[in-house]
């Protein structure tokens, strides 16, 4: 009886808000429910920093499922941090043939990183890549900057890519940024892929997604502040928040 006064009230309260504040309430929830997946999944002897660069928790869950769900082998992180500890963690936990390409253009980031993993024993399973922000015909911008091609080639070597997590450059390093991680990965994917898009929602990368959809001609899927682009089908990896689920799904929120 109580538990059902209290759900409501909650749809009470929630038949007043307008769509964006809706939205930003279920993304909160979702959140919240996905670190309670990740804590309840992985204990880490340490603290590491989770700062406002970080992929949200819910973005995590998905990026995991897919990683367990279509048994990807070779994993290019653009932009290492939470994403590149907790799916070396996964890929340990779950016994996984698998290892990580974290790239960024920091190596004082790789450094912090690298102490963390180190202190978990999951550094054999990431290979760091300092790649410094260059000239690149691979930009859609005036500036012309991204990762440094020859390191990336250099370290990736022949790897067929099944998984790209695209978390940088950072936004501020140049117009588009993030534009040049698929015309460099378009002729090494693998046959079977997915990419995922962090801060999808804004005015840059939503121009991105348009170019990049010409260029792969694959499934995209919208989960508002990120995007996912993947060859599989056969099976959904997106996280199911269920209680949160039925609570909006009268307000029609995805």
């Amino acid at each position: 009886m109580l538990k059902q006064k209290i759900k409501r009230r909650i749809r009470n309260f929630l038949t007043g808000l307008d769509l964006p504040h809706l939205q930003a309430i279920r993304w909160q929830l979702d959140d919240i429910s996905a670190q309670t997946t990740l804590n309840n999944s992985y204990q880490f002897s340490s603290y590491f920093p989770q700062t406002n660069w970080s992929l949200r928790p819910a973005t995590l869950v998905h990026i995991l499922n897919d990683i367990t769900i279509n048994q990807r082998k070779r994993i290019v992180d653009f932009g290492c941090g939470a994403s590149t500890i907790y799916m070396a963690k996964h890929i340990k936990c779950s016994n996984l043939d698998a290892k990580i390409y974290a790239i960024d253009e920091s190596q004082e980031w790789i450094d912090v990183m690298l102490i963390f993993l180190k202190q978990e024993n999951l550094d054999e399973i990431v290979t760091f890549v300092h790649a410094p922000l260059a000239k690149s015909e691979l930009s859609i911008s005036e500036e012309n900057k991204w990762y440094n091609q020859n390191t990336l080639k250099h370290a990736i070597g022949k790897d067929k890519i099944d998984l790209a997590i695209v978390d940088g450059p950072v936004g501020n390093s140049s117009p588009f940024a993030r534009y040049g991680a698929i015309p460099f990965l378009k002729e090494i994917f693998a046959e079977r892929y997915s990419v995922f898009l962090d801060d999808a929602d804004r005015k840059e990368e939503l121009i991105i997604v348009n170019q990049w959809e010409k260029l792969l001609n694959v499934s995209v899927q919208d989960y508002n502040r990120y995007k996912v682009f993947t060859t599989d089908q056969q099976f959904s990896t997106r996280p199911l928040f269920k209680m949160y689920d039925k609570l909006f799904r009268s307000h029609y929120l995805s």
